[in-house]
């Protein structure tokens, strides 16, 4: 049998596009708050909270904005009634805030406490709320860029300004009309520049980015061989003997190549690229080091002449290893157990799964220890990876967890959905009173509660 070299490329996940609008100027606006002296809602169509006290309603008025929803279904009662751009909205008379989210604006919260209400309104009271959100950008002036292939992080520079690219869509950027250079920059990808002139509405910038390419002088049977590697290793490491190179990966082009990779509680769906055809896989095995080590399988079967619907089976059928990304419910919640799979590059890729993940996403995690001297640093970091891949952090330990707490704060992450418990047992109990059976919830490493005092 012949002897042939396996190498591994950079990773890649690629998602549905969409759009997405990062700006300051596209978030909705709380105008006012009062009581109403009018008709009074709940007073007239009353509802009653868990514990039988009467509901206060949020009467918000917007300027004709349509599709507004509330994510934080433990924030109010019942259905949402909602009638030419207002929304009636039932909270308990302890509350005070309200979470909102619209596809076209950030998502922002409806606090009432600086409005003269002290962090509590009365049941049985209806308050107008009246919200005003900004031109849409797609009235605006503004460029919108594409960049293929998705890279993970990837920073478009664009009038001096530089934005990250977080998520495989196109990023839209207002600007007044006039002339604007433009740079954008990936990891082991050329940087691309240009110039463009924007007028009136919308601009579309287009970029194609090209590998940063390697010559590795490699002694076998291809001759003037040139293979484009990611992997310092790989690069480094020179073949002496007479071999066939096959390639897999995810991030270039490939041999073969895993492409439009999805996540959800049921496992990860695939397709492999194969001389120009895209075969579907689906497995029950989650993240970026699984579908590597499934595409390193399939290229080996392959060279020894199983077809793709035999290997597609296999996949199909490959089986947890135990806490490591393993998808399990208990007491009726979606869990994801990592708790033996925690390092750096094992909870960065965690948090790239929980992104795709349905409705709320939990994280519960007393952090990542014996680093030495960069433990502090590498927590830091993780709390920053938080922003934007999950929805509520459970930190174990208050001591142990410092730098994590520290990192999610300079994120911009929402810090009230951020808690702090004592110990393991606190922790599971804060997750069944917050979350419901229909969100996710990461279990990020297993550290015994000795560590946490």
């Amino acid at each position: 049998m012949k002897a042939f070299l396996l190498r591994t490329c950079i990773l890649l996940c690629c998602t549905f596009g969409s759009t997405i609008n990062l700006f300051a100027q596209d978030e909705i606006t709380i105008e006012s708050c009062k009581e109403s002296t009018g008709e009074n809602i709940a007073e007239a169509q009353p509802r009653n909270d868990i514990n039988g006290n009467p509901c206060a309603v949020f009467q918000i008025e917007t300027n004709d904005v349509m599709g507004l929803t509330f994510p934080n279904k433990n924030q109010y009662v019942g259905e949402v009634r909602q009638s030419n751009g207002t929304y009636y909205v039932y909270v308990p008379g302890f509350s005070y805030k309200l979470d909102f989210q619209h596809p076209d604006f950030i998502p922002g919260t409806i606090n009432v406490a600086p409005f003269g209400f002290k962090k509590s309104i009365t049941g049985g009271k209806t308050y107008i709320i009246k919200l005003k959100a900004p031109q849409k950008i797609d009235n605006a002036p503004h460029v919108s860029f594409k960049v293929s292939p998705f890279v993970p992080g990837t920073s478009i520079v664009f009038d001096g300004n530089r934005k990250e690219l977080k998520q495989n869509t196109d990023l839209k950027l207002r600007c007044n009309s006039g002339t604007y250079n433009y740079r954008v920059e990936a990891p082991n990808y050329q940087t691309e520049t240009g110039t463009i002139e924007v007028k009136k509405g919308a601009v579309p910038i287009s970029v194609q980015l090209k590998p940063s390419t390697v010559q590795v002088n490699i002694k076998c049977n291809v001759s003037n061989a040139n293979v484009y590697v990611d992997n310092e290793y790989i690069r480094n490491y020179h073949v002496k003997n007479n071999c066939q190179l096959v390639t897999y990966g995810i991030y270039h082009d490939a041999d073969y190549q895993a492409c439009d990779i999805v996540y959800s509680p049921k496992g990860s769906k695939f397709n492999v690229l194969y001389d120009g055809v895209k075969y579907p896989f689906e497995t029950k095995l989650l993240g970026e080091h699984n579908i590597m080590n499934i595409l390193a399988a399939i290229a080996i079967a392959r060279y020894l002449g199983v077809d793709f619907d035999k290997l597609a089976s296999s996949v199909k059928n490959v089986q947890y290893v135990e806490h490591r990304l393993e998808v399990k419910k208990i007491n009726g919640y979606t869990f994801i157990d990592n708790a033996f799979n925690s390092n750096p590059s094992g909870a960065s890729m965690s948090l790239k799964v929980m992104s795709m993940m349905p409705n709320k996403r939990f994280i519960v995690t007393p952090g990542l220890i014996d680093l030495g001297d960069k433990q502090d640093e590498i927590n830091k970091d993780l709390g920053k990876q938080m922003k934007d891949q999950v929805d509520v952090v459970i930190l174990v330990g208050p001591i142990q967890t410092k730098a994590i707490y520290d990192g999610l704060s300079e994120s911009g992450f929402d810090m009230n959905n951020v808690y702090v418990t004592k110990t393991v047992k606190e922790a599971f109990a804060l997750v069944y009173q917050l979350a419901d059976t229909k969100d996710t919830i990461l279990l990020e490493n297993d550290l015994p509660d000795a560590f946490n005092v």
